[in-house]
């Protein structure tokens, strides 16, 4: 009899020991692969997570025959949520974003400094600007010539849909005519018309060291 509690105590002694013992933990590897071939893994051993290039863990949807044709993902109403034109997932938010327009297609924003770019830059004689290309949206056109005593300029704006612009293939949208002495200053009203590209073409420099600019702000 006593052997045989022996027994029982050198056992129950050893079961505790063994479940006093730490767990032992094996961190899964993210094994990279872009070719879409996933080898077969023996079951029961720690397998790596089939990842892309960048880290980001690669999923397959597959139907229970192991195939992912005739694959579908459904919202929890039923309805299917695939393109299949596009081989695509259709993903609608179910907050929209701040500011988010979905009637208009736009991202609305308010508030924050104003910005600017100038169109052109200390211009002396009667010519013709660059191009440039300005945001969309709403935006102010501010001309100003300066010299010595009596000065004139006059800044004409036009947009077009190349770079190559002129203003004769150019839509004309403001006209600031400046006249004065030493410093003038004026502004187009506010565009709401947007084009690819903008130059200013100034006649009428006149008076010493007479120097235009115009700036777009918006």
């Amino acid at each position: 009899m006593r052997t045989l509690w022996s027994g029982l105590l050198i056992g129950a002694l050893l079961w505790a020991g063994c479940m006093a013992l730490p767990a032992t933990t094996q961190a899964q590897t993210c094994e990279a692969r872009n070719d879409g071939n996933v080898p077969n893994y023996t079951n029961g051993t720690p397998n790596p997570i089939i990842c892309d290039t960048h880290g980001s863990q690669r999923v397959t949807i597959m139907g229970p025959s192991g195939s992912t044709s005739g694959v579908s993902l459904v919202t929890p109403n039923g309805d299917s949520v695939m393109d299949e034109t596009n081989d695509a997932v259709s993903v609608t938010l179910d907050t929209l974003i701040s500011g988010e327009d979905q009637t208009n297609n736009l991202l609305m924003t308010s508030g924050g400094a104003v910005r600017s770019t100038t169109m052109a830059s200390a211009v002396t004689t009667n010519t013709t600007s660059s191009a440039v290309a300005l945001p969309v949206g709403s935006k102010s056109i501010y001309g100003s010539v300066t010299g010595t005593g009596a000065i004139t300029q006059t800044q004409a704006i036009y947009g077009g849909i190349t770079s190559g612009v002129t203003s004769t293939t150019g839509i004309l949208l403001c006209t600031l005519t400046l006249s004065g002495t030493t410093a003038v200053y004026d502004a187009c009203p506010v565009m709401t018309a947007n084009f690819l590209y903008y130059i200013v073409v100034t006649t009428a420099t006149t008076g010493t060291s007479a120097s235009g600019t115009v700036t777009a702000m918006y």
